[in-house]
């Protein structure tokens, strides 16, 4: 899931199949090399999107982009009742 060097190196270890993102789509290009299956998934897509697409495919199921659900929903907070404002500038 890393899909960088150090985890490529781990996967030239494992005996069974490695599925990974194709020469294209990695971070860093020689890590393409440790996986058996490769995978094209655009580098513009957010990073929560893209670790989602490869599970969907190296396990086979469908991904569907316009359902992301990041498990945080605004009826859980209440919005605090205060006298006064706070800025934050960055």
């Amino acid at each position: 899931m890393q899909n960088n060097l150090k985890s490529a190196a781990v996967s030239f270890l494992v005996k069974n199949s490695v599925h990974g993102l194709d020469k294209d789509s990695a971070r860093e290009y020689p890590s393409h090399l440790a996986y058996k299956f490769k995978y094209k998934i655009s580098k513009k897509n957010h990073a929560i999107s893209r670790q989602r697409q490869l599970l969907a495919l190296s396990l086979n199921y469908e991904f569907d982009a316009k359902h992301i659900d990041y498990g945080i929903h605004n009826e859980n907070f209440e919005t605090p009742n205060l006298d006064y404002q706070i800025n934050i500038f960055s």
